[in-house]
Order: structure tokens, then sequence, then C-alpha cells
């Protein structure tokens, strides 16, 4: 017995001994794969991932499609169970405590979601780098489509979904959640708005899909779940009813609906024709209002189409020739994005006939002015932009009532509690809508305008209040493109030809660094009071360097300076 516990002692400690000596990280790598930053860095691998959001979120049982309209399908009773045997559907269709953690309907809607959004913000991040911006753009759209997809889904089915991917992420609520999908449905638009999606990138993407229309589907949807009825309502204008998108499936890849449930005949069937609804489908008949705006504004009735036609082309020949009139669709107008169009349309059909082009303002509502703009064959005929009947708030968000509601601005104004706006607010404002239109007068008449008048010449806008300078002073601006001295927050604006001339105005306690490197020669320079226009300092300068401009006296100024 001692030899034998002697011998398997030291057959341990052989053991423990080659383990030492021998032990490894075992550490496996595919020499044929792609490598993430390589994938993430091309437009080819980009496309891979884009399309492989798609399979995730279409295909076979694991699929989002498959485990959201199940899961819908069992809590609202539009589906009943076939087989009891079928664990995660019977959890479901039984409800209560029975649907548990071993759920996998929940667990795949919980994982694909999350994966699809994490390999979406991969795809937008990246795509930005392209130097093909027109493709990118598809990348971005196309992906936002499934991220939305992705996070909406999440915010149908729990309480509280996470703000993001990663480790120890916040929670949002469910209505966070959607309101978060429509801000990332509304930067995919932006993003197709400044660059259209290529012909080339579509090509590359499975066929069925009308990447503008599903953003703006989806934008309506998600705002329906949020609450945000005017959002909602607005967005689902927008969307096109004679353009149709769908996942189109094949032999290869099946309709999972078809794979799961419908071939086999054994998992769960629709419980009735209407999936479960009873009652007639018919608005309430308890609700007798009758708004006159929207027969006014259907212009699908001829005898009234007649005679808004009439009326628009009279008030054209009524100021023919007259350079000093813009042409407004119509004092406090918050009406839908239809009747501009038609308003538009008119216009566009009489300058054709006589071949006249009066000044033609838009003044409307911020979804229907953006949606118009957005339109080019619309947006040529508009020359001006009046920033009317929306402002950005003095805390960076957007007061922007939606158009068609039958609400007047003071009445959108009651419920919805705008605050205040601010300088450096008008001025983005303004400026956010000269760059993106650098040929067509941008002017502000919205939340106190009248004490913003240097915001709004500093960028860029025209028909400001500025009377404290003299007529050459102003004219000088109007050949001027604004740009900021020491970036967006440092409360310094400037308007330059450079090299030449430029207008700078100083809202801070900070000097202004001024470089005329490559401007050789000397400069007029004059300091304004920005309150009254009095000249307060008057000197000569030098070019070829960078110059500082320090404050001359407490309070706003302006600081004009001229070549030599």
């Amino acid at each position: 017995m001692k030899t034998i516990n002697i011998k398997y002692s030291s057959f341990l400690i052989m053991i423990a001994a080659s383990s030492v000596l021998f032990s490894c990280k075992k550490e496996y790598k595919d020499p044929n794969g792609a490598i993430a930053a390589d994938v993430l860095a091309s437009s080819k691998g980009l496309t891979g991932v884009s399309v492989g959001l798609q399979r995730v979120y279409t295909v076979s049982r694991p699929g989002l499609l498959f485990n959201s309209i199940a899961a819908n399908g069992f809590v609202t009773n539009e589906v009943f169970l076939l087989n009891s045997g079928n664990i995660p559907e019977l959890q479901l269709s039984t409800g209560g405590s029975a649907v548990d953690g071993t759920n996998s309907i929940l667990l795949n809607l919980w994982a694909n979601a999350n994966k699809i959004i994490y390999d979406a913000d991969n795809v937008i991040t990246n795509a930005g780098t392209l130097a093909d911006k027109n493709y990118a753009a598809g990348l971005i759209a196309y992906s936002s489509i499934f991220k939305a997809l992705a996070i909406g889904n999440m915010s149908q089915y729990w309480e509280r979904v996470p703000a993001s991917i990663g480790a120890n992420v916040n929670f949002i609520t469910r209505v966070e959640g959607f309101t978060k999908a429509i801000a990332v449905i509304d930067n995919a638009i932006s993003v197709v708005g400044a660059n259209p999606v290529s012909t080339t990138f579509l090509a590359q993407i499975p066929a069925g899909i009308d990447i503008t229309n599903t953003l703006y589907a989806l934008k309506a949807r998600y705002a329906l779940f949020a609450g945000n009825y005017p959002l909602a309502l607005t967005s689902a204008n927008l969307v096109d009813l004679t353009k149709r998108s769908s996942f189109n499936f094949d032999a290869i890849t099946l309709n999972p609906i078809f794979e799961v449930a419908t071939s086999t005949n054994n998992v769960f069937q629709p419980t009735n024709a209407n999936l479960g609804l009873t009652g007639a489908f018919v608005p309430d008949a308890g609700d007798k209002r009758i708004f006159m705006a929207e027969q006014y504004y259907d212009v699908t009735n001829a005898h009234r189409m007649a005679i808004h036609k009439a009326y628009i082309r009279k008030c054209l020949e009524n100021f023919d020739g007259n350079t000093g009139v813009i042409q407004l669709i119509g004092a406090e107008f918050t009406g839908p994005l239809h009747f501009v169009q038609f308003w538009i349309d008119t216009i566009k059909d009489w300058e054709k006939e006589t071949g006249k082009h009066p000044i033609i303002g838009l003044s409307v509502t911020k979804d229907v002015q953006d949606a118009i703009l957005a339109d080019p064959n619309r947006a040529n005929v508009v020359d001006l932009i009046d920033i009317r009947y929306w402002h950005y708030q003095a805390d960076g968000k957007v007061y922007a009532p939606q158009g068609g509601l039958s609400l007047a601005p003071r009445q959108h104004a009651r419920l919805l509690k705008p605050k205040k706006t601010s300088f450096e607010e008008v001025y983005h404002a303004v400026s956010e809508y000269k760059a993106k239109f650098p040929e067509k007068a941008v002017i502000y008449s919205g939340d106190n305008f009248d004490a913003f008048g240097w915001a709004i010449l500093m960028a860029g806008g025209s028909l400001s209040n500025v009377d404290e300078l003299d007529s050459s002073v102003l004219n000088l601006a109007s050949t001027m493109k604004p740009f900021l001295p020491a970036g967006k927050t440092a409360k310094q604006y400037g308007l330059e030809n450079a090299g030449k001339a430029y207008i700078l105005y100083n809202a801070s306690a900070e000097a202004i660094n001024l470089d005329l490197s490559k401007s050789a020669g000397k400069f007029n320079l004059k300091v304004l009071n920005a309150r009254t226009g009095k000249s307060i300092k008057e000197e000569k300068i030098n070019g070829g360097a960078a110059v500082k401009l320090n404050k001359v006296a407490s309070g706003d100024e302006v600081i004009i300076i001229n070549k030599i």
C-alpha cells in the first residue's frame, strides 16, 4: 500500500510539472478571415456588413422578423397556438408568469436587435470616411433602417431598453427608445438630403426597399408609438403611397413565417381573417368635428382648385415687374405640405408661361419647409427662406410645430409652450440654412427677431433690422461670407471677403484673433458700439501676420476692416 501511494503521488507531481512546462494559451485564428478594421475601412466591406443587417433581421427562426411577429401575435391574440410542444410559443400564449428567462423568442429578439444596432453603428460611423459621399449616404440610410427597426422592436416589447451598446450601459424608457429610433431616421434623412443615394450602392443591396420612403414610414410609425401624433401625421404625409418596400424571399432564403409556421402548420395560425379584431373599423361616431381647413386645402376638388389657381395667378400678375415684392403663401400659414406643393407648382407653371420670375418666399412650418427644400424641382422656384414659424430655443432644442394640424401659430404656442431663443441660436438657424442653400436669401422673422438683427446679419441673413450702419457697410456685407474666428462657442462672429474686407462681431470678453498673414499691406480698422453704431476707435493696422484685436470697451463691439 505504501509503495503504491508513493508511485501515485510521483505521477501526480509529474503531471503537474508537465502542465507548468507545456501550458499555453489557446488562441485560434482563421487565416482566411477578414480583419474587422479592414472590412470597416472599405466600401465593399461596409456593404457586406450592411447587407448582413437585413439577413440577421429577416432570415429564419432566430431573425427579428419572425420573433417580433410571433411575440406580437400571441400577446395581442392575433394568432393561436397549434402545438403546445413549442415551448416558447406556449409560454407567450399562456402569458403572465409562464413567460420566463428561457424564452428563446424573447432571447432572439433581444440578442439580434442589439447585434444589428452594433453592426449598424459600425457602418454608420465608418461610412462617413468614404470619399464617395453618395455611396456613403446609401450605406448610412440603409443601415439606419435596420438600426431603427431594432431599437423600435425592443421598445415595443420591453419597458426599458439599452441606451447604447457595450458594457454597463444605461437604460432608457420605451418612449425614449422610440424617440432614439426617430433620431436615427432623421440623421439618415438629413444625410440623403445632402447626398442622394448612388445607383451603384442600390445595385449592391437586395432589391425591394425604397430607402427614403421607408425612412419616412418608420418615422411615422415610431412617432405614433411615442405619442407624438403631429410628427406621426406629418411623416405619414411624406410617404409616397405609389411606392412599396418589401423583403423579397426565394427558394433558398425562405420567408420565415412560411418556413416555420405556414409550411408546417404546426406552430401557429391567425385567430381569424381580422387577426382577432372585432367590430366595424370606422371613425368614432361621436366625433362631430368638421375642420374647415381640410376642405380649404383639398386641391382634389376641381372647383376649389380652380379658385385657388386663379387667386395665386392674380397675386403674381398684380405685382408683375415690381422687384421689391416678395410673394409668400399667406400670413400665419401653418397649412399642410400638399397645399404648399400645389402653390409652388402653380407658380412654376405661371413662370413657364410668362417667362417672368418674381421673388418667391417660403414662409411655412419647419417640417413643410424642409420637405419643399429637399425636393429639387420645387426648391428651384424658391428664392427666399423665411424662418418664421419655428426657432431654436436658447437650450439648442428646436421649437417646430407641425404643419397641417388646423392650428394657428398662437394655438401651437399654447400647446407646446416654446422657450425663448438667443443670439447664438438665431445665428445657428440662419447660418444653417444659408450654408445649405447659399443661392437663396434667408430671413428670420421668428421669436424676438427684432432683438437679434446682428445675429441675422452675421449669419449671412437678409433683411435684418441693423440700422446703425451706413449703407456702404451694409452693401459691403452683402458681398461677404460668414465665418467663425474662434469656433462655435466663442461668441465671436465674422463676415469676410478674404484678404480685402471684414466685419467682425465680438460678443465675448476676449480678443479676436484674425489671420491676415496672406494679405500684405495696410488696413483701415474701425470699432463701433454694437448697440448705438457710434465709432469708439479708428486706426490703421498692418497685414502680413496674425492680428490680435482687443476689446476696446465693455459690451458687444463691431469691427470693420477694409484694405487700403
